[in-house]
């Protein structure tokens, strides 16, 4: 059933109370996906036999309640609504197992539920689902169906983030509770994800164009039709406001946004095999946040605009490269640690700072190389900002900031192998934190007055004010965003820290696979690691006849995947 097109299955023949003549009826609309497979369960049970042994058959119950599916979006309610959804319960071994047939049968390929849409291709998750992660999308109205020892209320089932097959497929956890609906503090939010299998993630951020200066944006419905990648009032992707920060185990988001109202995250995520990349990778959705923003961020202005959306080593790369990065996360803060020169004038500017980023080579034949970039500073008045020294065993980059401020490096990497074609492997954002009662100027964000790079700058450099002058005369017009003053990105607002507890909640694995820091390890926030229970000792879960079980009477939801639409290729230039 999961692997064939029930809309247009067809038979040379369909005998009466045959496999054929259910299968049949889905067609004609006489049957869900559910109810389907429980007939087809009890007919293997009464009919097959094989050399003289009868089969004891395969017990199956059709459960109805809610799930998350195509058209469900984070915030959404199902209290006080009918079920919208039936998938089953199997009894296996002396133990009962979950299976949405429907669910692993198709997905959506974009946001809208719509045929063309529809691409039919298996998807195992849905076989024998884990309860503990299972209950993060199907809710019965039976509890006991939930097949926990604690069963989740309804109201706690609508607090959870949306999560896709995707989700677990890619190992992602939750490090701390996770609420579907998150607010920021001042346009701020800090959100963390742990995962522990190696993978690729990307996101996409939309916002609701009718929720700016809406007094409760949480009560606004949503349709789909009027959320935007942009913001009417601003010319700037809105993936530039989110910065992803990926560590060996941990998935950080930074938001700072630019206007107040409702926003929607989607994380995707790329399994990958043996540490490689795909050349043309697809991603798949994983989960999605509605995030309720206060007001805008006082600094709200773009991340540095560089190629990839993720910062931090791309750790595929890495390995294939053989390299070991002097700096695993992907957010380097510097401070000044001179006293502030003064000016001429009497002004008084902190002064450069510079910081080594060093790669380890276990093959000496690979190739780095470093591009600096600041949002309204040209990429050629920045190269003279970096320079590279070189030994058999390592690559080392050094970095001069002439000024507080945020710079995306990126790096490359090559083998003669591959020609004069470099690969995007690494990516940083280097912030130069801003001294308390640092005024800025516009020296390297605006022409004009002023412009061009400070003398101490100059001086660092070992430039001269001529050449100086001149690079930066070319700059057209000032730039629209401020300098940097944001404070620290790891001192953000973390909603789940602050927010209520949503209650004892299950681990969505049975077992941690990472140690986790003391943060993270409160009580409140979830109940001890446990398995999945068995039958034994355990009423609630013991056998039902099919005959005891609700029947379906809604037609299913299908799952959003949206995969189709985030190809892409890795990243190369060209010398």
């Amino acid at each position: 059933m999961s692997s064939k097109d029930m809309q247009n299955i067809r038979f040379e023949s369909s005998p009466p109370n045959s496999p054929e003549e259910i299968l049949m009826s889905f067609k004609h609309n006489r049957g869900t996906f559910a109810r389907i497979f429980e007939i087809m369960c009890r007919y293997v049970r009464n009919s097959i036999t094989h050399s003289g042994f009868s089969y004891s058959g395969i017990h199956c119950i059709t459960v109805s309640g809610y799930a998350k599916g195509v058209d469900y979006l984070p915030g959404d309610r199902f209290s006080g609504l009918p079920p919208n959804h039936s998938w089953n319960v199997v009894h296996i071994r002396g133990s009962w197992q979950l299976i949405d047939v429907h669910w692993a049968a198709r997905y959506l390929s974009s946001g809208r539920n719509a045929p063309e849409n529809v691409v039919y291709e298996y998807d195992d998750f849905y076989f024998m689902m884990e309860p503990q992660q299972a209950v993060y999308s199907h809710f019965p109205e039976d509890p006991c169906w939930q097949l926990l020892p604690v069963p989740l209320t309804l109201s706690q089932f609508e607090n959870l983030p949306l999560t896709k097959s995707q989700f677990f497929k890619c190992a992602i956890d939750f490090l701390e509770q996770h609420h579907g609906v998150v607010f920021t503090r001042d346009g701020l939010l800090r959100m963390v994800l742990g995962f522990w299998r190696p993978g690729g993630f990307t996101y996409k951020l939309q916002y609701l164009t009718n929720s700016s200066g809406h007094p409760h944006p949480e009560e606004l419905s949503t349709n789909p039709s009027e959320l935007s990648d942009s913001i009417p009032s601003l010319d700037v992707d809105l993936k530039n406001f989110v910065l992803q920060e990926t560590t060996k185990d941990r998935l950080n988001f930074y938001f700072r946004l630019p206007a107040s109202g409702v926003y929607y995250l989607t994380i995707y995520a790329q399994e990958l095999s043996n540490l490689t990349v795909d050349r043309e990778s697809t991603f798949r959705a994983a989960c999605e946040y509605k995030i309720i923003c206060d007001r805008p961020a006082v600094d709200s202005h773009p991340y540095p605009t560089c190629h990839d959306a993720n910062w931090g080593p791309a750790w595929p790369h890495v390995y294939y490269y053989a390299l070991e990065p002097s700096h695993t996360d992907g957010v380097i803060s510097v401070t000044a640690k001179e006293e502030w020169n003064r000016g001429a004038s009497g002004s008084r500017t902190p002064p450069p700072v510079s910081v080594d980023i060093r790669f380890g080579k276990q093959r000496p034949e690979v190739n780095l190389l470093a591009k600096l970039h600041r949002n309204g500073v040209p990429d050629e008045f920045l190269d003279q900002y970096q320079r590279v020294t070189e030994t058999m065993l390592e690559t080392t980059f050094h970095v001069t900031l002439p000024e507080p401020g945020e710079y995306g490096l990126e790096i490359y990497a090559n083998e003669p192998a591959e020609g004069d074609t470099y690969t995007h492997m690494c990516q940083y954002l280097v912030h130069y934190e801003a001294p308390p009662g640092w005024n800025p100027t516009p020296r390297l964000t605006a022409s004009g007055a002023d412009a061009g790079p400070s003398p101490e700058a100059i001086k660092a450099r070992g430039l001269s004010e001529a050449t100086g002058d001149r690079v930066f005369g070319r700059l057209a017009a000032a730039s629209k965003w401020p300098v940097d003053l944001s404070s620290p990105l790891r001192e953000m607002y973390d909603y789940e820290m602050h927010a209520p507890s949503m209650g004892v909640l299950p681990r969505p694995y049975a077992e941690s696979q990472y140690t986790e820091p003391a943060k993270y390890r409160s009580s409140r926030h979830f109940s001890p690691a446990r398995n999945v229970p068995s039958n034994e000792g355990n009423p609630r879960l013991a056998y039902t006849s099919p005959a005891s079980g609700p029947t379906s009477r809604h037609v299913p939801s299908v799952q959003r995947e949206e995969a189709a639409d985030l190809s892409r290729s890795v990243a190369t230039i060209h010398l």
